[in-house]
């Protein structure tokens, strides 16, 4: 975490510069950083009593919206006849 990020984020969180710095039976916010190592994550935070806020595939929802989300075709109007409406 960048200085700026760190400042921001430690008004509200406390911050730690490694998973193994995690208290222990603490609620966990990973970043969007720790794919494609976050089942490893989860296991390294349940041996301390930590566990993750969200779990491996809510955050990769997150991580990765178009994984999960299908990818439509952009809508067209409808041609009709002359003097006729779609």
């Amino acid at each position: 975490m960048d200085a700026d990020e760190l400042g921001a984020a430690g008004a509200q969180f406390v911050g730690v510069p490694q998973r193994s710095k995690v208290p222990n039976g603490s609620i966990a916010i990973a970043r969007y950083s720790v794919l494609p190592f976050y089942k490893e994550l989860e296991a390294d935070l349940a041996e301390r009593g930590s566990k993750l806020i969200n779990s491996y595939p809510q955050h990769q929802y997150v991580a990765d919206i178009s994984a999960c989300t299908p990818i439509s075709r952009p809508s067209r109007p409808r041609l009709g006849s002359a003097g006729t409406s779609p």
